[in-house]
């Protein structure tokens, strides 16, 4: 057996690969990418039994073979190499790579032993421009709950509908939902997608084209974009119902208009003299002046910091965490932000604020934070 390819492409391919392999796995194959050659084409794929990820190369060659390599070892090899044309050959349990001016030796395991990806027999599929799947994930990763939560709060919530498509995330004290105006269904899907598999596919979106294609069933789900294809099991619940989380529009009659990146920089700027356990930053609106202050009374450290403002609403002191609310300002990327308030003690919501009519947007974002008490 014997192919010729260029090193960066493999590590380009391998650079996303390697995100599934753990430092320590259940079964020690898992510690391997599979190589299967079919003459010209080189499919790699590397697995953890929950994720799968598998991407299909252009290579130089007039055979077939199966095989595993050590992933981490060869891609941390790989990745030293100026690009160049690489010539892989195998002689019984030895896989040989000849670069310029070196060979170098590697052990491989039979291809045989590699778990085989899961099976999605009959999937529905849904398409969805990697663009927008690619801003979606943006602004909804960072919303998810950590581990320890409930399980279907650790993943991102697929919902498409005959109106639009949803994608969700909760970690219990902020939820985004962003919508895709663009993307419907004509019968109502939900799933719950984990975060590390979207983590990966997102990898690969920065630098796909075109759209994705989504295939599913009760259990697991595979998206395939370009020449790679992501399959994962989902994970198994409901979803909190979000659309009741909503409050209406009658009850935010307080609005703040504000610059984006001013408003980050004050918040951020409080948060050095706030409690480090609460992280709470008071917003005081009055008329077109706005107050943010922060206190840590454990040091006696305090902050006052002043702005004039485009505020329409009642007079309103308010508290937020200000690291999530810092966090949904740097997910967003419009220049200014409208942050939407009821009572001091209800829901609030953040938006992009955007001139043009809503209806000419693909996409929508919400993003909710409780205030604190």
């Amino acid at each position: 057996m014997e192919f010729l390819v260029n090193s960066q492409t493999l590590v380009d391919e391998l650079t996303n690969l390697i995100g599934v392999v753990h430092t320590t796995n259940s079964l020690p194959i898992l510690n391997n990418v599979l190589f299967e050659l079919d003459n010209n084409r080189l499919q790699l794929t590397t697995s953890d039994l929950e994720t799968t990820l598998s991407s299909v190369i252009q290579v130089e060659s007039k055979e077939k073979a199966v095989f595993c390599l050590p992933a981490r070892m060869l891609y941390d090899a790989l990745k030293t190499f100026h690009p160049q044309p690489l010539t892989f050959s195998k002689n019984d349990k030895q896989i040989t790579f000849v670069s310029k001016k070196g060979r170098f030796q590697l052990v491989s395991a039979p291809g045989y032993d590699y778990p085989k990806p899961l099976e999605i027999p009959k999937p529905e599929s849904i398409k969805i421009p990697v663009d927008l799947l690619n801003k979606g994930l943006h602004n909804t990763l960072f919303a998810v709950g950590p581990p320890e939560l409930r399980k279907v709060l650790t993943g991102v919530f697929f919902h498409f509908d005959r109106d639009r498509t949803n994608l969700v995330s909760t970690d219990g004290h902020k939820l985004v939902c962003f919508g895709l105006n663009s993307v419907t269904h004509q019968e109502s899907v939900e799933f719950i997608v984990p975060k590390r598999t979207l983590s990966l596919l997102k990898n690969i979106l920065m630098v796909s084209e075109g759209e994705v294609n989504i295939e599913y069933n009760k259990t697991n789900v595979r998206f395939s974009v370009d020449s790679s294809v992501v399959t994962c099991k989902l994970i198994d619940g409901k979803f909190p119902n979000y659309k009741n989380v909503f409050p209406p529009e009658s009850d935010l009659p307080n609005v703040l208009t504000i610059d984006r990146l001013l408003f980050k920089s004050l918040i951020d700027r409080s948060v050095h003299f706030a409690s480090r356990t609460g992280s709470e930053v008071s917003l005081k609106l009055e008329g077109s002046s706005m107050v943010i202050n922060a206190k840590n009374t454990d040091y006696n450290h305090s902050s006052v910091e002043s702005i004039n403002c485009d505020y329409n609403g009642d007079d309103l002191d308010i508290t937020f965490n200000a690291r999530f609310l810092s966090e949904m300002l740097k997910t967003l990327d419009t220049q200014f932000v409208q942050l939407k308030m009821g009572l001091p003690t209800s829901i609030s919501i953040l938006i992009p604020f955007i001139e043009e009519d809503k209806q000419q947007q693909d996409h929508q974002i919400e993003m909710l934070i409780m205030p604190t008490r």
